[in-house]
């Protein structure tokens, strides 16, 4: 078996978003026939001018989020052992020994992702944070830039970092070097 290249990973996990992403906005709608939208959807807006109960709304809206990719990460991994992302490219993630994943290795995935997740969806807090402890000296929309800036420094990490790895000889990210596994190419033989 050989390592599973770049844009094979990137289109699973690609893959793997864009139908949790699917499936959360069919939810979101059909929680909308049972409670009103201003109730379900942060306001599009500069987070640091959010009330108190516009800030809980994107805290329970990031919860769901979260809650959903931990139990989409566990089952598939769990029950499946593999994404359908993974699945539709004939990928498959393996411990170092070539083995089916731990249930240690599996939480670890888990782990990683609310990671990510929560690099993507923690500027905002993160600025509003900053603008109450300096709020003399960096002004409100400052602050808003200061989001951004976190945002797309965000998304540049996520890219980048695999990118950097499949740069070197060994092609190991740090995702494969914290849970100990990597993402093979399945051939006929290995189904």
């Amino acid at each position: 078996m050989k390592q599973a290249n770049g844009f094979q990973r990137f289109s699973a996990y690609f893959i793997d978003i864009s139908l949790l992403l699917f499936i959360y906005i069919i939810l979101m709608k059909i929680s909308e026939q049972f409670v009103p939208a201003k109730d379900l959807y942060p306001p599009v807006s500069a987070m640091s001018l959010y009330s108190k109960r516009e800030m809980d709304i994107y805290k329970i809206s990031v919860s769901i989020g979260a809650s959903f990719l931990l139990i989409y990460q566990f089952v598939c991994h769990y029950f499946f052992k593999t994404t359908i992302g993974n699945k539709l490219l004939k990928i498959k993630r393996l411990s170092v020994e070539k083995e089916d994943l731990k249930l240690i290795q599996i939480f670890k995935l888990c782990l990683v992702s609310i990671l990510k997740y929560g690099i993507v969806f923690l500027p905002g807090p993160a600025s509003v944070i900053l603008l109450f402890f300096l709020m003399s000296v960096v002004s409100e929309v400052l602050s808003d830039y200061i989001a951004f800036t976190l945002l797309v420094l965000a998304f540049s990490w996520l890219i980048l970092t695999p990118l950097k790895a499949y740069r070197k000889n060994d092609k190991v990210t740090w995702v494969e070097k914290f849970t100990k596994t990597r993402v093979y190419s399945l051939t006929s033989e290995d189904k």
